[in-house]
């Protein structure tokens, strides 16, 4: 038997070995990990404010508002392991980025293409995600249904997620349908966004695991899922200078009564009977986590994850 002195490129220790390394190198140049995702390296100077660095296995991002920091943390890796240097950042994990002066544009033009391609063909999240639930056994309408949804991504692969216009704002939105998600149990649909800079930074789109029996229990356990996400933001942006460590994350609900139970402390009759579970998110709002506001439902960003819309909505 013999023993390695270094992990093998496509063994399964080795996306282990060279993550331990490139902390080393990142923690050595002055980086630091960050809580809420190891693989996400920042940094806070006098002079150019907090800049980040996204790693996945080897590739990676370097974001900064300084190009001569860029190259000098290339020069650093570079003198420590054999890099590529891509130059600015056009093309990241099956996503096309666009720069334009003070925006950002992402899309997946050429994904989109290959699975076009895939499928010999040249809806909406929701419908994805509903056409998902009958993989096991699917029928001929369910392949129609799919070949609408490529239609679709043909017809709007152009289209991409953009951000700016507005400065270092950061918002979600949580949403629910009662009893629509299934029609095989009543359950309803969870959906959320959440947006910064006016692009959605982070959505879902998913079945409750409990029957609601009212838009109320319904809503709140759906916000309850969006400030599970926003507790783990709450870890992350600080990192990135987008929000202050004890700065709440605002969350926007178009239902009243969640709302209000959410913010009472009181056990009532509307709210008794919920699963403890879900009593989380209660504890939230007091200890100033998440701040819980009204929206329209005109205006409810999350709309689309919960329930098909007309297409002037959507």
């Amino acid at each position: 038997m013999r023993g390695l002195r270094k992990a093998l490129y496509g063994l399964k220790q080795a996306s282990r070995a060279w993550y331990e390394k490139l902390k080393d190198m990142m923690t050595s140049f002055g980086w630091t990990a960050s809580d809420a995702d190891p693989a996400f390296f920042w940094r806070e100077t006098a002079t150019t404010g907090y800049e980040g660095v996204c790693g996945h296995v080897d590739d990676m991002l370097i974001g900064s508002t300084v190009l001569a920091n860029v190259i000098e943390l290339k020069q650093q890796l570079g003198s420590m392991v054999e890099i590529k240097d891509l130059g600015v950042a056009s093309y990241y994990l099956a996503m096309e980025v666009q720069q334009r002066s003070d925006k950002l544009l992402l899309t997946q033009q050429k994904y989109i293409s290959e699975i076009l391609e895939r499928f010999q063909t040249r809806h909406s999240i929701l419908s994805a995600g509903v056409l998902a639930r009958y993989m096991k056994q699917p029928r001929t309408l369910h392949l129609k249904a799919a070949m609408d949804i490529l239609k679709y991504l043909a017809a709007t692969k152009l289209m991409g997620i953009e951000y700016g216009g507005q400065r270092d704002t950061f918002v979600g939105y949580s949403d629910s349908d009662l009893g629509r998600g299934c029609r095989d149990d009543s359950r309803s649909s969870t959906g959320f966004a959440f947006m910064l800079n006016g692009g959605a930074l982070s959505w879902r789109s998913r079945l409750q695991p409990t029957i609601a029996d009212s838009s109320c229990e319904a809503e709140f356990m759906a916000a309850a899922e969006a400030i599970k996400e926003a507790l783990w933001f709450k870890k992350l942006l600080p990192n990135l200078g987008v929000i202050d460590e004890d700065e709440a994350v605002k969350i926007m609900c178009d239902n009243e009564s969640a709302e209000a139970v959410l913010r009472s402390p009181r056990i009532n009759e509307v709210s008794k009977h919920i699963s403890r579970k879900w009593n989380f998110a209660k504890e939230s709002v007091p200890l100033n986590e998440v701040k819980i506001e009204h929206v329209s439902t005109a205006k409810q960003v999350a709309d689309i994850f919960t329930k098909p819309l007309e297409r002037q909505k959507f």
